[in-house]
């Protein structure tokens, strides 16, 4: 009887459970330097958010070099910061014309 109730319950459980998708699955994070009523520096972008920043490349093109992917958000960090890097150039460009 108690095997029953496990089994039961067991099927409740399986039944409301629902599939659990990757966090990192297309996630990316902007990481340049926040730009006055465009983006915030360290903003995670998201699909509502590309064709506002879409439309905002017209004016800044740099901003979509500097939209990572989360999974390569810890190395691409460690890039700004070394001076000579590409994702350091495009940094300093987009900081001097923000």
């Amino acid at each position: 009887m108690k095997e029953d109730i496990k089994k039961t319950e067991l099927k409740k459980t399986v039944k409301w459970a629902k599939p659990v998708k990757s966090v990192k699955q297309g996630l990316k994070m902007y990481i340049g330097p926040g730009i006055r009523g465009i983006v915030q520096k360290n903003h995670i972008v998201q699909e509502a958010d590309a064709t506002l920043l879409e439309s905002a490349q017209e004016k800044y093109p740099e901003i979509k070099r500097l939209i990572i992917p989360v999974e390569r958000l810890a190395q691409a960090r460690i890039e700004i910061k070394q001076p000579g890097t590409y994702l350091h150039e495009i940094y300093a460009r987009l900081a001097n014309k923000a």
